[in-house]
């Protein structure tokens, strides 16, 4: 396993965290691996992940902080 699916790993087993935490997370995960997109249906963004516990993570950080829900697009 690699250093950097150690610390991934790591990250996501912090659940509880604060909502400024929250935003620092989803900020340094749109700069790394996210997309913003704008359309007639108004703001979008997309972030791309290979390790299914970051992804669950995101999603969690969403719904609780934010009141987001989202989907997984394939």
């Amino acid at each position: 396993m690699s250093f950097s699916a150690k610390v991934k790993g790591e990250i996501c087993r912090y659940i509880d965290i604060s909502k400024e935490e929250a935003l620092a997370e989803l900020s340094a995960i749109m700069k790394g691996s996210g997309t913003i997109g704008f359309s007639g249906k108004g703001l979008s963004f997309r972030i791309t992940t290979e390790n299914p516990a970051s992804a669950r993570h995101i999603f969690t950080i969403l719904k609780e902080h934010f009141d987001i829900h989202s989907k997984i697009n394939g």
